[in-house]
Formats: structure tokens, C-alpha cells, sequence
């Protein structure tokens, strides 16, 4: 039986004949002994290592709808999805789709850096150019060059509000996280350039709750504040937490 202090770090490739289905972003450690706890005890996220791998897109988030009011259709297009560093390069790829279409060709998208706006340029006051989910982020309010602007646009972002993992495990108390209660042990920022390590530590710790006793294992979870998965392409996660008997008055 555990009584004092003690640190427990979880890579995301252990366990992996025993728990096949693991991926980086969600996963169960097998631990070397079983933890058995006296009373009530909190945990701690001190460290955490996550790869920057994650694709701008994936194949569900590039595609767009144009429909010119001569058109009794909408046309369904689409782009390369995978990594784009700037909404430049985005906006290019769509231009080039819209391009392949011969109808489409006097119809395309610009990027204006000093309004920070994506501006729809089309011959007809009528087209219509329409975008939903991680697409919609990125690009922000799509303005129409011949409608009014509008005056408190959604503007674009690359990361398409993507700056927080949130962190969450199987052995802590459900804590209020916005609209919701979630095991969340901690949430951490992202930093880092594209295919680089990330290394965060914590020097304050926020100890939460521990939930059970009892366990050999425990499910590690990182998701993005859209309640998704972070789909990391590649890489390993590293979590370090840290075990204590509660502290009176702290809960």
C-alpha cells in the first residue's frame, strides 16, 4: 500500500501488445505493480511531451460548395487535404480546385492581410460560396466582394482556434470543464513549430481528485477543444504525474 509521494510517467507506445488498439492521442498503460491507496489521494500532470504532427485538414474538412445564380446546381469541390502552414496556402489550393472547373474560372478567393478577411471575388452578386467545420475556422467569414462587409467578421486563423489540448485520465474525479463535467486532469497550451517536440513542464501543479484506490492501469486521453481526438500523425506522447495523500481543506 502506497503512503507517501510518488511520480508515475506513461509513454504512449507502452503497453502495445497488451493494449493493440492504443494510439498516440488516446491510450491505456499496463503499470509495472498495482497502485493501492489509503484514503483519499490527488494527482498532478507535472510533464507532458507531444509531438506538433497533426494535419491542418483532414479529407472530411476540404470540401465547398459554389453555386452561381445561373447555375440550377451547387458544384461540390474539394482540395489536397494533409498540412498547410498559412491561410495563403489554403486559399490557394481552393483557387486552384475552382480553376479546374471552366465555369468557375473568373470566380476565387483573396486573402486581404490588412483587413484580415477572406474575400470572395465573383462577377454575380449571387454567388454563393459556402464552408463548414475546421474550413469555416480557418477561413473565417468569407466576404463577397460586391455585398456589403460584413462589420464584425469572424477573421481567419491557420490554426483554426486550435491552441489548448486538454488532457484527461480514467483515475481522476470528473471536474466542471465549461458546459460539462470531464476527468480532465489538466489542459496545456500548443506550442512548438510544425514536426517538433514539444516539452511543457508545470512548476505550479493543480492536483485534482483521484477517483478509485485501486487500478493497474491507467487511460491517458489528449483531445482538442472541439472534444476530438488530436490526431497526431506520428511521434510518441509522455505524460509524468505526480501521486499524493490529499491535503485537508483542499477540496
Amino acid at each position: 500500500m502506497e503512503n507517501s509521494p510518488f511520480y508515475i510517467t506513461l509513454p504512449s507506445n507502452a503497453s502495445k501488445d497488451m493494449f493493440p488498439d492504443n494510439q498516440i492521442s488516446s491510450y491505456t498503460v499496463k503499470l509495472a505493480k498495482p497502485v493501492d491507496l489509503k484514503g483519499p489521494w490527488e494527482v498532478a500532470l507535472t510533464e507532458i511531451q507531444y509531438p506538433r504532427t497533426w494535419n491542418t485538414f483532414t479529407k472530411a474538412d476540404v470540401k465547398f460548395h459554389i453555386k452561381r445564380p445561373q447555375d440550377a446546381l451547387t458544384y461540390n469541390l474539394s482540395f489536397p487535404h494533409g498540412y498547410y502552414p498559412t491561410v495563403a496556402t489554403v486559399v490557394d489550393a481552393i483557387n486552384k480546385s475552382i480553376a479546374s472547373t471552366e465555369a468557375y474560372a473568373n470566380i476565387y478567393l483573396v486573402l486581404d492581410h490588412v483587413r484580415r478577411k477572406v474575400v470572395l471575388k465573383a462577377p454575380e452578386f449571387s454567388t454563393v460560396f459556402k464552408c463548414s467545420g475546421k474550413l469555416q475556422r480557418v477561413l473565417g467569414t468569407v466576404q463577397h466582394n460586391q455585398r456589403q462587409m460584413d462589420p464584425d467578421p469572424t477573421c481567419p486563423d491557420i490554426n483554426g482556434g486550435f491552441y489548448t489540448l486538454y488532457v484527461y485520465s480514467d483515475i481522476v474525479e470528473p471536474q466542471r470543464v465549461g458546459d460539462s463535467y470531464s476527468p480532465l486532469l489538466r489542459w496545456v497550451p500548443v506550442q512548438g513549430e510544425n514536426n517538433t517536440m514539444v516539452n511543457i513542464q508545470h512548476h505550479k501543479l493543480d492536483y485534482v481528485a483521484i477517483s478509485k484506490n485501486h487500478f493497474d492501469t491507467i487511460t491517458i486521453m489528449v483531445y482538442n477543444d472541439q472534444s476530438e481526438p488530436v490526431a497526431f500523425k506520428y511521434g510518441k506522447v509522455i505524460v509524468k504525474l505526480h501521486l499524493r495523500p490529499r491535503r485537508e481543506g483542499d477540496y
